[in-house]
C-alpha cells in the first residue's frame, strides 16, 4: 500500500474519532451541567421553604411568649406532613451547613417551646433573642450559600 493511502487511512480514522467522540464528550458535559443546574434550583427553592417555615415558627413562638398572646395571629407554620417532607428535602438537597444551622435554629425553637408566659421577661427576652439571632444565622448561612454556587 502506497504511503499516500496510509496517511488517507489515517485521516479518515482521525476524522471518524473525533466526530464520534467530540460529541459524545459534548452531550456528557452538557448531561452533568444541566445535573448541577437542576440540583441548584432544588436547592433555591427549598433554602426559600427553609426561611419561610423558619419565619413562621419564630413568629408562632413570638406570639406564645407573650403575656396576651394576639388572638388575631395568624399561625403560617406548616402542617406536619409537609414538616417532614421539608425536612427530608434538606436532607437530600442542602449542604451540611445549611443543615446544622437549621438544626440549631429547630433546637432554640424546641427550648423556647418550654419558656412561657409565665416565665420572667427577661429569660423570655434572652432566649427570644437567642432564636432571632440563631435565624439571622440561618439567613445568613443560606444567602452565602446561594452567592457562591
Amino acid at each position: 500500500m502506497p504511503a499516500q493511502s496510509w496517511v488517507a487511512l489515517m485521516a479518515a480514522v482521525i476524522a471518524a474519532t473525533v466526530a464520534v467522540t467530540i460529541p459524545v464528550w459534548t452531550f456528557r458535559n452538557t448531561i452533568k451541567q444541566e445535573r448541577q443546574r437542576w440540583i441548584r434550583d432544588q436547592r433555591g427553592v427549598l433554602y426559600i421553604d427553609i426561611l419561610t417555615e423558619a419565619q413562621a415558627e419564630l413568629r408562632w413562638v413570638t406570639n406564645e411568649m407573650k403575656i396576651r398572646p394576639d388572638k388575631s395571629f395568624v399561625d403560617m407554620r406548616t402542617s406536619r406532613h409537609d414538616r417532614a417532607r421539608l425536612g427530608a428535602r434538606i436532607s437530600v438537597f442542602s449542604t451540611a451547613d445549611i443543615h446544622s444551622v437549621f438544626d440549631a435554629f429547630q433546637e432554640r425553637m424546641a427550648e423556647l417551646q418550654h419558656v412561657g408566659p409565665e416565665q420572667p421577661a427577661d429569660i423570655r427576652i434572652a432566649r427570644l433573642r437567642e432564636a432571632e439571632n440563631t435565624f439571622s444565622a440561618l439567613e445568613e448561612a443560606i444567602r452565602t450559600e446561594l452567592e457562591t454556587r
